[in-house]
């Protein structure tokens, strides 16, 4: 059987973040179609868009799956959802758990539900940052370095969990 690998972007803003993030990469690296690989440190982010709403914990895991893209974002949206998130949320707004297809083995998808690399990947210092635990010499889909991209990215409010 195949496997590919893919990044996923994690995050959470309520109902205990860290244990979310940490309770989500466990569900994930408890289905058989996926090995996790590699995962980030957390960091600790300021919410993205208008809406008043505490701080983000984020963090990258590096999978190796049998998935394709589609059945992966269904089987991640399957965990969201056992994690309390729902379809009537407010866009931006506060959540439980977020899971996010970054890159799937240089594939590029551009569906409805589902585009890949993630547009906004590239934007996002609390992508980028963790992204970088894990690979610092990476290409970008841009072509530029991953590590070039952190120093023309703001680094504003990203703080580094250390753990004790």
């Amino acid at each position: 059987m195949n496997t590919d690998h893919a990044y996923i972007g994690l995050g959470s803003n309520v109902n205990n973040p860290h244990a979310q993030l940490t309770l989500a990469m466990a569900n994930i690296a408890s289905d058989e179609g996926i090995e996790v690989l590699a995962c980030s440190h957390f960091y600790v982010t300021k919410p993205v868009g208008p809406v008043s709403q505490d701080n983000f914990m984020n963090a990258v895991i590096k999978i190796k799956t049998r998935y394709e893209p589609q059945a992966l974002l269904t089987h991640l949206q399957t965990i969201e959802k056992q994690h309390g998130r729902h379809e009537k949320r407010i866009k931006w707004g506060p959540r439980p758990l977020d899971l996010d297809i970054l890159l799937y083995e240089g594939q590029r998808v551009q569906e409805a539900n589902l585009v890949i690399p993630h547009p906004e990947l590239e934007n996002r210092a609390f992508v980028l940052c963790p992204l970088a635990d894990i690979n610092e010499e990476m290409i970008l889909p841009s072509g530029i370095k991953l590590k070039q991209k952190l120093k023309e990215i703001p680094m504003d409010g990203i703080i580094e969990v250390v753990e004790k």
